[in-house]
Protein backbone atom coordinates (compact mmCIF):
# COMPACT_ATOMS: atom_id res chain seq x y z
CA UNK A 1 0.00 0.00 0.00
CA UNK A 2 0.72 3.32 -0.47
CA UNK A 3 0.01 6.64 1.05
CA UNK A 4 0.36 10.32 -0.19
CA UNK A 5 2.56 12.76 1.52
CA UNK A 6 -0.29 14.43 3.02
CA UNK A 7 -1.23 11.25 5.15
CA UNK A 8 2.89 10.48 6.03
CA UNK A 9 2.97 14.66 7.34
CA UNK A 10 -0.52 14.41 9.12
CA UNK A 11 0.42 11.19 10.81
CA UNK A 12 3.94 12.19 11.69
CA UNK A 13 2.74 15.53 13.39
CA UNK A 14 -0.27 13.64 15.31
CA UNK A 15 2.66 10.82 16.33
CA UNK A 16 4.80 13.98 17.13
CA UNK A 17 1.92 15.45 19.67
CA UNK A 18 0.96 11.94 21.05
CA UNK A 19 4.97 11.18 22.09
CA UNK A 20 4.83 14.54 23.67
CA UNK A 21 6.05 17.45 21.85
CA UNK A 22 3.78 20.57 21.87
CA UNK A 23 1.90 21.43 18.96
CA UNK A 24 4.14 23.63 17.07
CA UNK A 25 6.85 21.12 17.37
CA UNK A 26 4.53 18.57 15.92
CA UNK A 27 3.59 20.69 12.82
CA UNK A 28 7.29 21.03 11.90
CA UNK A 29 8.06 17.54 12.81
CA UNK A 30 5.28 16.53 10.56
CA UNK A 31 6.82 18.94 7.86
CA UNK A 32 10.04 17.98 7.69
CA UNK A 33 9.01 14.59 7.97
CA UNK A 34 6.96 14.78 4.22
CA UNK A 35 10.21 17.31 3.39
CA UNK A 36 12.45 14.25 3.54
CA UNK A 37 10.06 11.45 2.05
CA UNK A 38 9.48 13.49 -0.59
CA UNK A 39 12.64 13.19 -1.66
CA UNK A 40 12.85 9.72 -1.07
CA UNK A 41 14.43 9.46 2.26
CA UNK A 42 13.18 7.44 5.08
CA UNK A 43 11.92 10.07 7.09
CA UNK A 44 8.99 8.39 8.59
CA UNK A 45 11.22 5.62 9.93
CA UNK A 46 13.96 7.84 11.31
CA UNK A 47 10.89 9.47 13.21
CA UNK A 48 9.75 6.50 14.19
CA UNK A 49 13.31 5.43 15.43
CA UNK A 50 13.50 8.95 17.34
CA UNK A 51 10.31 8.29 19.39
CA UNK A 52 10.64 4.84 20.03
CA UNK A 53 14.16 6.28 22.27
CA UNK A 54 14.14 7.46 25.68
CA UNK A 55 18.03 8.36 26.36
CA UNK A 56 20.18 11.49 26.56
CA UNK A 57 20.80 12.37 22.76
CA UNK A 58 20.52 15.58 21.43
CA UNK A 59 16.71 15.56 20.04
CA UNK A 60 16.95 16.37 16.42
CA UNK A 61 13.51 18.23 16.24
CA UNK A 62 14.18 20.74 19.27
CA UNK A 63 17.85 21.33 17.50
CA UNK A 64 16.04 21.81 14.11
CA UNK A 65 13.62 24.56 15.36
CA UNK A 66 16.19 25.95 17.50
CA UNK A 67 18.35 26.46 13.85
CA UNK A 68 15.29 27.41 11.58
CA UNK A 69 14.28 29.78 13.64
CA UNK A 70 17.70 31.43 14.10
CA UNK A 71 18.54 30.49 18.06
CA UNK A 72 21.05 28.04 17.15
CA UNK A 73 23.48 28.79 14.57
CA UNK A 74 24.39 25.61 12.40
CA UNK A 75 27.77 25.27 12.67
CA UNK A 76 27.05 25.22 16.97
CA UNK A 77 25.44 21.75 16.54
CA UNK A 78 27.29 18.64 16.70
CA UNK A 79 25.70 16.67 14.23
CA UNK A 80 27.73 13.04 15.61
CA UNK A 81 25.79 13.56 19.23
CA UNK A 82 22.05 13.69 17.41
CA UNK A 83 19.68 11.19 17.78
CA UNK A 84 18.43 10.33 13.48
CA UNK A 85 20.08 13.11 12.53
CA UNK A 86 18.13 12.55 9.16
CA UNK A 87 15.23 14.26 11.00
CA UNK A 88 17.55 17.46 11.76
CA UNK A 89 18.36 18.07 7.91
CA UNK A 90 15.20 19.83 6.33
CA UNK A 91 15.36 22.25 9.53
CA UNK A 92 19.32 23.24 8.33
CA UNK A 93 17.89 23.27 5.05
CA UNK A 94 15.13 25.64 5.68
CA UNK A 95 17.67 27.58 7.51
CA UNK A 96 20.24 28.18 4.95
CA UNK A 97 17.60 29.26 2.76
CA UNK A 98 16.34 32.07 4.87
CA UNK A 99 19.97 33.25 4.94
CA UNK A 100 20.44 32.54 1.31
CA UNK A 101 22.95 30.04 2.17
CA UNK A 102 24.02 26.99 0.83
CA UNK A 103 24.09 24.06 3.15
CA UNK A 104 25.74 20.73 2.11
CA UNK A 105 24.27 17.72 3.83
CA UNK A 106 25.00 14.33 3.18
CA UNK A 107 22.84 11.69 4.66
CA UNK A 108 23.75 8.12 5.12
CA UNK A 109 23.28 6.17 1.95
CA UNK A 110 20.98 3.24 3.77
CA UNK A 111 19.06 5.84 4.68
CA UNK A 112 18.31 6.47 1.01
CA UNK A 113 15.28 4.06 0.14
CA UNK A 114 12.06 5.78 -0.51
CA UNK A 115 9.03 5.96 0.65
CA UNK A 116 7.38 4.61 3.91
CA UNK A 117 6.13 0.47 4.82
CA UNK A 118 2.97 -0.22 6.57
CA UNK A 119 5.19 -1.13 9.85
CA UNK A 120 6.66 2.23 10.11
CA UNK A 121 2.98 3.58 9.28
CA UNK A 122 1.52 1.29 12.03
CA UNK A 123 3.77 2.85 14.56
CA UNK A 124 3.49 6.46 14.14
CA UNK A 125 -0.57 5.64 14.35
CA UNK A 126 0.00 4.27 17.83
CA UNK A 127 1.75 7.08 19.15
CA UNK A 128 -1.07 9.43 16.83
CA UNK A 129 -3.38 7.48 19.05
CA UNK A 130 -2.11 9.22 22.05
CA UNK A 131 -3.99 12.46 21.31
CA UNK A 132 -7.26 10.61 20.85
CA UNK A 133 -10.57 11.38 23.33
CA UNK A 134 -12.05 7.59 24.16
CA UNK A 135 -15.37 7.23 22.58
CA UNK A 136 -18.00 7.49 24.83
CA UNK A 137 -21.78 6.75 25.05
CA UNK A 138 -22.70 10.52 25.70
CA UNK A 139 -19.99 11.86 23.11
CA UNK A 140 -21.48 9.66 20.49
CA UNK A 141 -25.42 10.97 21.71
CA UNK A 142 -23.98 14.58 21.38
CA UNK A 143 -22.70 13.71 17.64
CA UNK A 144 -19.28 12.88 17.63
CA UNK A 145 -18.34 10.01 14.93
CA UNK A 146 -21.53 8.32 13.54
CA UNK A 147 -23.14 9.03 16.61
CA UNK A 148 -26.25 6.31 17.57
CA UNK A 149 -26.80 5.63 13.75
CA UNK A 150 -24.52 4.72 11.53
CA UNK A 151 -26.04 5.56 8.29
CA UNK A 152 -22.35 5.64 5.84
Amino acid sequence: MSWSLNEVEVLAKKAAKGAGYSWGQAEDTGRAVRWLEARGLKGAAALVAHLAKNDTALCPITTGIAVADGVTPVGDVDLASLDQPMLFMPFAIWAGEDLSTTLGLSPDAETCRSFTDAATMAALAAHAHKTYAPATDESRALGAGAGLTDND
